[in-house]
């Protein structure tokens, strides 16, 4: 547990950014970005209030096909946030987070074509889908906020 104590509910907010937070808008574009180890991803990104500086962070991101809801990435981090402001402010902030993308459902890139096996499936490209993603902090107090957000990919940034 921490020592700080705080006036109000917990908060989380997502966002993009691999090294800061940028704020984004529910339905707001999402940019798809091909790693240097071949696969694709999506950075997201965390900015948090009145929650202490060590958190778990479980970040989900779900697709529907054919009104059928697959999870293509849920992950649970333990983090230390940032804070920007500190002594002047709870907010903390943690970016950085890859979303990765499945095989069976990488972009349809014209400046690369990425193999991922021989036998995969298809169920469509990304940017074809809306991505509903799901963000939770949770400090070592059990304080938590949620935050969810539906965001549309957008074919793809090196």
């Amino acid at each position: 547990s921490c020592d700080d104590v705080y006036c109000g509910e917990p908060l989380v907010r997502l966002g993009t950014g691999g090294a800061e937070f940028v704020s984004l808008a529910d339905g707001a574009d999402v940019d798809v970005y091909l790693g240097p180890q071949g696969g694709y991803h999506v950075f997201l990104s965390a900015e948090m209030e009145r929650l202490c500086p060590i958190v778990f962070l479980q970040t989900t991101v779900d697709v529907y096909v054919d009104g059928q809801r697959h999870t293509i990435f849920d992950q649970t981090r333990h983090v230390q946030a940032v804070r920007p402001t500190p002594n002047l402010s709870s907010a903390q902030q943690y970016w950085g987070i890859q979303a990765v993308v499945p095989c069976n459902l990488y972009p349809d890139d014209p400046d690369h074509d990425v193999p991922c096996g021989t036998f995969r499936s298809r169920l469509g490209h990304i940017e074809d889908f809306e991505m509903t993603v799901t963000l939770r902090a949770e400090d070592h107090d059990g304080r938590a906020s949620t935050e969810i957000k539906t965001l549309q990919p957008v074919c793809c940034e090196e």
